[in-house]
């Protein structure tokens, strides 16, 4: 089971002096059971991929196909496909409106058709997948509760649907840090004790870096780079040649090195960096 993009092509306002070309002959193929990032500087194609994925677009050129569905061969199988790809938008939260959490989550499943008791199952499974208390949340209004918070219910409205993979771009938009923590912590633990797919795009280099498994960077509608974050990452110039940072902590490392340290140059995290600076400083010692 996978998510394929073949030759892709996308072009906006075709015919038109406002002709734009978003994605140009892109291929990737996404694994179930994968996390990957999707990094891009604005503009670069991030945004019209993931909607090709999802089947909210379909491509000028190039076929996508999710597991073994051509999307868009069949538009009877639309639905299908906006079920097994979940994809949430920035800011989902602003699509919240029902009275209670329990009632927003459930409208999804409602409109599947499913049993009271399927639905009221899923509504369950989802809100405690994404970190809540399903009975002190149920009865809550979401506008009550704080950014994160509705996010995680934003997120589990679309869990309820039990999708295959889940596509988020940019989850964490607008949140305090402490809500970003929450919102990557819970998708964390989601992928780590469900079988979903996920794709996650964020500008926060950070944030793929310690989350994703797998690295696609698109650069003026094109795949430029691809790769495990630790590849990605120790190629800082290449990145900044497109209008990409690093991690702060991989900016540190690559400085200590250019002043002597011999430490590791594919370091992502604190505990890495600290780990290998004090290796150097025993040898140093010794």
């Amino acid at each position: 089971m996978s998510i394929t993009a073949e030759n892709i092509k996308y072009v906006y306002s075709e015919g038109t002096p406002f002709r734009t070309l978003a994605l140009d002959n892109v291929n990737i193929t996404i694994n179930q059971g994968e996390f990957v990032g999707i990094i891009g500087h604005t503009g670069s194609g991030k945004s019209t991929l993931i909607q090709l994925m999802n089947g909210l677009e379909l491509p000028t050129e190039g076929q996508v196909k999710v597991n073994d569905t051509i999307i868009g061969e069949d538009k009877k199988k639309l639905k299908l496909i906006r079920q097994t790809v979940g994809l949430v938008f920035q800011y989902p939260e602003y699509q919240l409106f029902e009275e209670t959490v329990e009632k927003d989550v459930a409208f999804g499943p409602i409109n599947l058709n499913l049993s009271q008791e399927e639905v009221d199952l899923r509504v369950k499974e989802a809100l405690e997948s994404v970190g809540f208390n399903y009975k002190k949340i149920k009865d809550v209004s979401p506008f009550e509760l704080s950014g994160g918070q509705k996010r995680r219910v934003a997120i589990a409205g679309v869990l309820a649907m039990k999708p295959d993979y889940l596509i988020l771009d940019e989850p964490t938009a607008g949140l305090d840090p402490a809500g970003r923590n929450e919102i990557f912590q819970q998708i964390k633990k989601l992928h780590e004790k469900s079988n979903v797919t996920v794709v996650l795009v964020s500008h926060s280099m950070e944030d793929i870096a310690k989350l994703v498994d797998r690295v696609i960077v698109l650069s003026k509608g094109k795949i430029h780079m691809e790769g495990t974050p630790k590849e990605i990452y120790s190629q800082a110039e290449e990145l900044e040649k497109i209008g990409l940072g690093i991690p702060q902590i991989a900016s540190i490392v690559k400085e200590l090195r250019n002043r002597g340290f011999n430490i590791r140059p594919d370091i992502l995290t604190v505990e890495e960096a600290k780990e290998e600076i004090l290796k150097e400083v025993r040898r140093r010692n010794v």
